[in-house]
């Protein structure tokens, strides 16, 4: 699923300042992302939530794919693609289990750092086929 992706777009007001993590999504898909991680360790599951849905929105409008980093919580309310989880964050078998991932539902490819993984969410593929076809 992931090898087909081109670019991969991380939303972190942080880095971008003055635009919240929609704006930041709607910039990134118009210039052709096919995926979307929302960062943001430190924000609130309410605020945060109506950003992560509309960005899922915009994600299956346009047939890329939404993932949350490190907020499990986040992920599930938000209906996302996945979650990535670092090493000092959530177990894996245990985010699986939560998620719903199938069987080799992990990809540990193009992340950069020893540890890190994408849980996809099981029941996915057919998104996944859509933005490869774009």
């Amino acid at each position: 699923m992931l090898r087909s992706l081109t670019l991969c777009v991380i939303t972190d007001p942080k880095l971008a300042p003055g635009r919240d993590h929609v704006a930041i999504a709607k910039a990134a898909l118009a210039g052709g992302a096919d995926m979307i991680q929302l960062r943001d360790k430190a924000g609130d599951l309410r605020e945060l939530l109506p950003q992560a849905r509309a960005i899922q929105a915009l994600c299956r409008s346009q047939g890329a794919i939404f993932i949350v980093n490190d907020r499990l919580d986040l992920a599930l309310a938000a209906g996302a693609d996945g979650v990535h989880v670092g090493q000092e964050d959530l177990v894996p078998e245990k985010a699986r289990r939560v998620l719903g991932a199938g069987e080799g539902g992990e990809n540990q490819q193009g992340f950069g750092h020893a540890g890190e993984r994408m849980l996809p969410r099981a029941g996915r593929g057919s998104r996944a086929d859509r933005a490869r076809k774009r």
